[in-house]
């Protein structure tokens, strides 16, 4: 029986959230999607928008591997071939989630294909394994705010979800890349005590924060010791740029997943906040793209 076309959709998201290093994931309103055909010959991809000149061989696309790697775990032969066609809206290298957004799109597009019929709370577990870490991937798949947690084989990823209320979100990526493994290898070792201890004190006030839009406390909950004050030097003015958002107005900043990328959260429009933020950028000599986001409640779909 020939497989029908559909189109998957997947959000960005940022991940950390200021202390929940590797644990928090939030979605947002700006998506990915991917086109699947399955009446062809032999596989292919294209792409249109961010990274639309880049390597496109089936063998390094994390959509196809993710697609595959369920048809693995389910006992399912994959299709013989693919034809993938991307439009790509979110920056590739940014903190945004550009590859828990593709592996979202591959694991839901397997579901959809092959009709398996797994929830998207099942899925994460696998792209967490894919993606090595939690964060990203929940809430790629779940929306909204999530935290994660990877449990042994047994248990698999642990992930917890909540309805956040509706903020609106300043974020400007500056137009450097930092690989994942370099803003890892920035991080110290060991922590001291009260550093941990500081970031441990303020996840409760966090998830208030943001699921009951506290403006008054979110400035406090996002505050961190264990990860942005070694990764900020890596982003030309992002210093400078987080204390434009909060002078301009913003309740809470914090540096996206492992950067380059800075959001700013308001209750209220983020218009001004973001123009401070694109100006303190460009006043370092770096060029950015600018996104005025809300959260998304929705994670990976098919959409059409």
């Amino acid at each position: 029986m020939a497989l029908r076309d559909f189109t998957v959709g997947a959000p960005a998201t940022t991940a950390n959230l200021g202390p929940g290093f590797d644990a928090f994931g939030l979605a947002f309103n700006l998506w990915s999607e991917v086109d699947f055909s399955f009446d062809c010959e032999r596989t292919t991809i294209s792409a249109e928008g961010y990274g639309a000149g880049l390597d496109s061989r089936p063998e390094t696309n994390l959509i196809l591997t993710a697609f595959k790697e369920l048809c693995r775990e389910s006992g399912v032969e994959p299709p013989r071939a693919l034809r993938l066609r991307c439009r790509n809206r979110i920056p590739f290298g940014s903190g945004l989630g550009s590859s828990a957004a593709a592996i979202a799109c591959g694991l839901v597009a397997a579901n959809e294909a092959l009709d398996l019929g797994i929830e998207a709370a099942e899925l994460v577990d696998l792209g967490s394994r894919i993606e090595g870490h939690p964060d990203n991937i929940a809430a790629a798949l779940l929306g909204g705010l999530t935290v994660g947690a990877m449990g042994d084989r047994e248990e698999g990823a642990l992930i917890a979800s909540y309805s956040v209320d509706d903020w609106n979100v300043a974020v400007i990526k500056p137009h450097i890349t930092i690989f994942t493994e370099d803003a890892r290898r920035a991080l110290p070792k060991t922590v001291a005590m009260e550093d941990a201890v500081f970031n441990i004190q303020r996840i409760a006030f966090l998830l208030s924060a943001l699921c009951g839009g506290d403006e008054d406390t979110l400035g406090f909950a996002m505050q961190d010791r264990l990860h942005q004050e070694y990764r900020l030097p890596l982003i030309p003015g992002g210093r400078e740029i987080l204390d434009a958002a909060i002078g301009a107005g913003a309740a809470g900043v914090a540096v996206s997943g492992s950067g380059p990328a800075l959001v700013a959260f308001s209750m209220k429009p983020v218009d001004g906040i973001l123009a401070a933020m694109a100006d303190t950028c460009l006043a370092a000599g770096i060029d950015c793209d600018q996104f005025n986001l809300k959260v998304s409640r929705d994670g990976a779909s098919v959409i059409a």
